[in-house]
């Protein structure tokens, strides 16, 4: 069964513009994203990077 790759290079859209763009794996990092998105503090953010 063929699995789901990482993307390399991503893209944060808000009200359908660029807001930011950069590896994929610095933005899912980053808490500006975490907590945009996924709407968690940074208490999660070690659960979130493992």
């Amino acid at each position: 069964m063929p699995r789901c790759k990482w993307p390399t290079y991503a893209y944060v859209l808000e009200n359908g513009q660029v807001h930011m763009h950069g590896p994929a794996r610095e933005l899912a990092d980053d808490p500006r994203v975490v907590e945009a998105y996924l709407g968690l503090g940074s208490k999660h953010q070690a659960m979130l990077s493992s």
